[in-house]
């Protein structure tokens, strides 16, 4: 907040994850067996439309979007080098903090 760049866009991001790796560790911290099959397209567009008539009936926000179905389908890679040079900022491994936070939501 105290540095002298404005108008400068930044990825605040500690590394790129496949959804695979990042589910496979989210259920690794919780003791639970990972997904062991990809979901294909056909699959994720019967989900947010099952989840979207779910939203009309209880009237909480649908669990999943078709952009966010969309988005799981897309690889997108993205350097977080410009934010480590600007700022000198060294981002934390995201498996550990997968791994705390697993933990300090078993722990509640």
């Amino acid at each position: 907040m105290n540095s002298k760049e404005t108008g400068e866009r930044y990825t605040i991001s500690s590394e790129n994850y496949h959804y695979q790796q990042f589910f496979g560790e989210i259920a690794q911290g919780f003791n639970v067996k990972a997904p062991s099959k990809e979901a294909k397209p056909w699959m994720l567009g019967i989900a947010w439309r099952a989840a979207k008539l779910a939203s009309l009936f209880t009237g909480k926000p649908a669990a999943l979007t078709s952009d966010a179905a969309r988005s799981s389908l897309n690889e997108s890679l993205y350097s977080n080098e410009k934010i480590k040079h600007t700022i000198g900022i060294q981002f934390k491994p995201l498996k550990q903090s997968i791994e705390e936070v697993c933990r300090g939501l078993k722990n509640n």
